[in-house]
């Protein structure tokens, strides 16, 4: 409730008369959270034909206004360095969930109002990024960058966070080093990416270097030993209902590989399609390791279940 007040900048009182208007559309359950009835509220409340009406929402105007509002927000109080503290540069003070919604949910409304060169910015901003990657939900992070994935430097970084969103969970403090390792590749001599996206990563990577209000230390990695941004999926191989755990080249035959997963199944498959020839099964746990024999003529398997298995 608190963030929709400071989204539309009305006070408590306008904001409790407001709700009480519309107690017939809305209930409000312990959390203070505002439900809909029927799914088709939106719809209704939004329709062209009922724009004279009491209850009518311009939907352009509602984006562009908190649009506005989460920019000054960030401008306020995330992207300068003073950000250690909850209180604005204006002297208005946020709460935490105001600034938690600004962080998950700016991005999408600056793109709905069309204001997608503001998004870029803070796409690229080490300030959002680091603030946003310590919001509960990092892990739709990667979704943020998506709305432009068209814009080449936007587009591998956000590939590069997605490849460390299994770090972030377990520690965001590791994002910094993360995007450094991975974006090593697109700042290279040999990256195939035009000079002007090449300058801008650069310049991206060194602001991550230099940035001095991370709070914490960090590795900052100077060889590019990480899967790399810009390296494109070659195939997906899907089949595996549980976790893979190891995966085995074929030596004589590039072309052939092997995977043993906590399905309890060996699969052997074509890398050039995709495409699984074989299904290895006896084990009753999951399988741990594969391995090819010299000649590769056999698979051997290793398992929880205390055994191994030669195919």
């Amino acid at each position: 409730m608190e963030v929709i007040q400071a989204m539309v900048r009305c006070t408590r009182t306008e904001r409790i008369a407001a709700l009480n208007n519309i107690s017939s559309f809305f209930r409000v359950d312990a959390m203070r959270k505002l439900h809909i009835y029927h799914k088709s509220f939106k719809d209704w409340v939004t329709r062209d034909d009922r724009e004279d009406s009491e209850y009518y929402v311009d939907q352009a105007e509602v984006e562009q206004s908190f649009a506005t509002c989460c920019l000054e927000v960030l401008n306020n109080r995330i992207l300068t360095r003073e950000h250690e503290a909850w209180k604005s540069t204006n002297e208005e003070t946020y709460t935490p969930e105001v600034l938690d919604y600004v962080l998950r949910h700016g991005i999408g409304h600056l793109c709905a109002s069309g204001r997608e060169e503001d998004a870029r910015q803070l796409l690229l901003n080490v300030f959002w990024i680091m603030s946003r990657a310590m919001t509960d939900d990092s892990g739709t992070m990667e979704n943020d960058y998506d709305t432009l994935s068209s814009d080449t430097a936007v587009n591998l970084v956000g590939r590069a966070v997605g490849l460390s969103l299994n770090a972030l969970r377990l520690d965001p403090r590791q994002l910094p080093g993360q995007l450094v390792g991975r974006l090593m590749a697109s700042t290279g001599e040999d990256s195939s990416c035009r000079n002007s996206v090449k300058a801008e990563l650069k310049i991206f990577v060194q602001q991550l270097q230099d940035f001095e209000s991370y709070g914490f230390k960090w590795w900052c990695p100077i060889t590019p030993t990480w899967e790399q941004a810009d390296q494109s999926c070659v195939r997906i191989l899907e089949g595996h209902t549980k976790s893979i755990l190891c995966v085995a080249w074929s030596t004589s035959n590039p072309a052939r590989i092997a995977s043993a997963s906590n399905d309890k199944t060996c699969r052997v498959w074509k890398s050039s399609t995709g495409a699984c020839e074989l299904i290895l099964e006896g084990h009753t746990s999951g399988l741990n390791a594969v391995a090819w024999s010299v000649d590769d003529s056999f698979l051997v398997t290793a398992s929880n279940d205390k055994t191994e298995s030669l195919g």
